[in-house]
């Protein structure tokens, strides 16, 4: 799969995530099978089922065969992420970091109230990240989290930052009514 095929499904599935959670498709309901999905988007139907194999991952929905795929119920989770850069020290890049995470977080349909920043007395070299996540089970809603963050880090050109997200701390429960 070439970079550019990778971003395009990564895409059409932030899109129908996107209708998932804005109620188009309800839970319960069917969402678009895979020739659908291909057709309405002009991906393959390869490409289609990839994303649907992505939402199941991610415990959005169920796929059943011969009969379609479902929408299943979410529920949300507050996932915490301690970060620490590499260096142990300051770095000037830290408000871009911030910016980035927080834009990622405001562009994922399932994510919501998401804080990026530091606290009095905190090192410069840490840096907290708290959001609320709405998707099938704890686990996705923790590897949701950790994927917004990694993207963000490893910004537009791709490569790696020197924030230490595999020695991150991660805490999440279900977030309560």
């Amino acid at each position: 799969m070439t970079p550019g095929e990778a971003a395009t499904i990564a895409a059409v599935a932030r899109d129908l995530r996107g209708r998932i959670y804005a109620g188009e498709f309800p839970v319960g309901g069917k969402a678009p099978s895979r020739q659908r999905l291909a057709k309405d988007t002009g991906i393959s139907p390869e490409s289609a089922g990839v994303v649907l194999r992505m939402l199941a991952a991610q415990g959005l929905v169920s796929l059943q065969q011969g009969s379609g795929t479902y929408v299943l119920p979410r529920h949300c989770y507050r996932v915490g992420i301690s970060l620490r850069h590499a260096t142990a020290q300051k770095t000037p890049a830290l408000a871009r970091y911030r910016a980035a995470i927080q834009e990622a977080i405001s562009a994922e349909p399932a994510a919501s109230d998401g804080t990026v920043g530091g606290m009095p007395g905190m090192s410069p070299a840490e840096m907290p990240v708290t959001v609320l996540i709405e998707t099938g089970g704890l686990a996705q809603a923790v590897t949701l989290a950790l994927d917004l963050v990694r993207g963000a880090l490893a910004g537009k050109d791709g490569k790696p930052s020197e924030w230490d997200l595999d020695g991150a701390s991660v805490q999440a429960a279900p977030e309560r009514d």
